[in-house]
This record gives C-alpha cells, sequence and structure tokens, in this order.
C-alpha cells in the first residue's frame, strides 16, 4: 500500500514537470512584410555540440508563422539555449533573386519576432524581442 502511494506521489511529480516544460516551450513569430514570398533558415552557430536549426520556412508574402521550439534536447523546460543565429533569407519573383546571411542573438528563451522584407529589392530580416506589455495607466497620488 505504502508503494503505491509512492509511486502515485512520484507519478503527480514527473507528469507535473512534464507539463510546466512543455509551458516553457520558446516561439518565434516569422512574418513577411514583402510582396513576394521569402524563404527563411537559421543555425545557432554558437552551441556548436547541439544541432540547433529552425528548418526551412517559406513565407507567403504578408503571411506569418508561428514557430515553435518544443521540448526537444536543445529545449528541454528550461527555453531554447541561447546563442548567435545564422540565418539564410532569399525571395524569389519573376523580376527578383535577391538573397543574404544575416546574424543576431537571443538570450535564453527569448521569444523574438522575424520580420522578412525587401527594400530597394535587396533582402532584409529585423529581429523585434517580444516583451510583455507594461502596465498602462495614471498612478493615483495620495
Amino acid at each position: 500500500m505504502r508503494k503505491m502511494g509512492l509511486i502515485t506521489v512520484l507519478w503527480g511529480i514527473l507528469a507535473s514537470s512534464l507539463a510546466q516544460g512543455s509551458t516553457h516551450a520558446t516561439r518565434w513569430t516569422l512574418r513577411n512584410e514583402a510582396q513576394a514570398p521569402m524563404t527563411l533558415s537559421c543555425r545557432n552557430i554558437s552551441v556548436s555540440a547541439l544541432d540547433i536549426v529552425l528548418p526551412e520556412q517559406t513565407l507567403a508574402p504578408g503571411a506569418q508563422i508561428i514557430h515553435d521550439w518544443g521540448d526537444r534536447y536543445y529545449n528541454d523546460g528550461l527555453w531554447l539555449n541561447p546563442g548567435k543565429w545564422s540565418c539564410s533569407v532569399k525571395a524569389v519573383s519573376p523580376r527578383l533573386v535577391s538573397e543574404r546571411t544575416a546574424t543576431f542573438s537571443t538570450d535564453w528563451g527569448e521569444a523574438i519576432t522575424v520580420v522578412l522584407n525587401l527594400v530597394d529589392n535587396q533582402v532584409r530580416l529585423k529581429k523585434i524581442p517580444v516583451k510583455p506589455p507594461l502596465a498602462k495607466g495614471k498612478s493615483k497620488d495620495k
């Protein structure tokens, strides 16, 4: 009877840990603000022991995709590993082919928005950190 109680408690702790881990998965929002389809892929180049890769994503003009990094070995409930990222960005349209490699850094589990655009027919990538909203309103002085 005692063993059964211990197993139940351990199972409850394990289930709680797994549920908590999945709520901490890092998410990146990928947004294409160009008038052409754009392709993006990224690799974490500062954590060479792990192969942390954002697989190639193709976004239609004006499209937005949310990439959930999940709970893989590099994101096991502690959020996504920090590091420097090297990203390949490409735009292809009937009259234009433009590509570039861009780099940026992220902190532990940093949720970001990656904005893709074309400026003067050149591909641009901009990383925007996602921050919690600030409280708004007037403070009451007494």
